[in-house]
């Protein structure tokens, strides 16, 4: 299984190099978009019909689209085939939705929503199907910001049931208001959102401090990046038969999201992390320094060298005894550092290609 981010990550670099990519990574199981975008901007027109006729799919068609994080206005059938129609959509802060078998020889499918996951583990109902919080998360949430005066950036693609909000923060102090209003809203958390609620860091720093943006996400612990691939990669193990065990897989990115997902994702699976090159955070991991206000070194504390530079041994503590038991220690791959001169699916393809790989991934375990 490999669990690819897209803005930054796969949709980053030479666009002959990223369809390569795909192809290398389908013929070696499944493949998965975990991503912020929403699902619907990581479909075909012909999967979103489908999904709208076969699987209630009810969000809206955008009328733009993101390409490597940028919006532009255009629609939907516009999107680059190699950003679409994935095996399985983990949307971050929306939910997980697995594409349907016996879909067409285009590629395209219907998309069902994963409803236990969002009923059970985001926004519990009663036997009845009632919300246990009364309202869904997100009315919740949007009524702290306002309780404390902050402002939420808003999109014209939010659904009222989706799990996510964002608060941007702008120029050299930026990083001093998102803590500022990370702490007010630990102090004020509601009882409707007790133990549903986590500050999420997705910030994007810039040289220049006065074009810094640090940017805070409010979500339920369960749709973290990691926690949505652990529910998936078990779910996919229970459908086959097989132990989570037996999985061998990559996760891809470029934040530091990514990063935690790269190194904690996948319970006791085979997995390999990589943040790509052109990632803002490499160099602040190897360099053990901050990376917009969160101290990365003990992070770093955790990767043993490998003796090949950028390739690092993580060895999560939750190995010894925590809620990840018994899992493995597992490579990390930091793209600047290993293929320098890469960016996005580029380094993806360097590491696939790399024949010394294998030999590291062994010892790594």
């Amino acid at each position: 299984m490999s669990v690819v981010d897209l803005d930054g990550t796969f949709a980053a670099g030479d666009p002959a190099v990223r369809k390569k990519v795909r192809a290398m990574l389908e013929s070696m199981g499944a493949f998965v978009f975990c991503t912020a975008r929403t699902p619907e901007l990581v479909m075909s027109r012909r999967s979103y019909e489908l999904s709208k006729s076969l699987a209630g799919f009810t969000r809206s068609e955008p009328t733009w689209l993101v390409s490597d994080g940028v919006r532009f206005d255009a629609p939907l059938d516009t999107l680059p085939a190699d950003e679409k129609d994935p095996d399985a959509i983990l949307s971050f802060g929306q939910g997980i939705y697995i594409g349907g078998l016996g879909h067409e020889q285009s590629g395209a499918r219907p998309y069902f929503c994963d409803q236990e996951y969002r009923y059970r583990y985001l926004d519990p109902v009663d036997s009845n199907g009632n919300l246990l919080a009364g309202k869904p998360w997100l009315a919740h949430m949007r009524e702290l910001l306002q309780e404390l005066n902050l402002q939420e950036t808003r999109f014209d693609n939010v659904d009222e049931t989706d799990f996510r909000t964002q608060v941007d923060f702008y120029g050299k102090d930026a990083v001093i208001k998102k803590y500022e209003a990370l702490a007010a809203i630990e102090a004020k958390v509601p009882q409707a959102l007790r133990g549903r609620l986590e500050g999420v860091d997705e910030s994007k720093p810039s040289d220049d401090p006065e074009k810094n943006r640090a940017t805070l996400y409010g979500l339920p612990p369960q749709i973290r990046k990691e926690n949505m691939i652990n529910y998936a990669l078990s779910q996919a193990c229970r459908a086959i038969g097989r132990s989570v065990g037996s999985i061998s897989g990559l996760i891809i990115g470029d934040t530091l999201t990514d990063f935690y997902a790269a190194c904690h994702a996948g319970w006791d699976a085979d997995m390999t992390g990589i943040i790509v090159g052109g990632s803002r955070i490499s160099k602040c991991i190897e360099e053990k320094t901050n990376f917009a206000g969160v101290d990365l070194r003990r992070w770093h504390a955790q990767l043993e060298p490998t003796g090949r530079r950028g390739f690092y041994t993580f060895n999560n503590p939750a190995a010894r005894g925590g809620w990840i038991k018994n899992g493995p220690t597992r490579l990390v791959v930091l793209g600047d550092q290993a293929y320098p001169g890469t960016i996005g699916s580029e380094t993806i393809e360097a590491y696939l290609l790399d024949r010394e790989v294998q030999k590291l991934r062994t010892s790594a375990h």
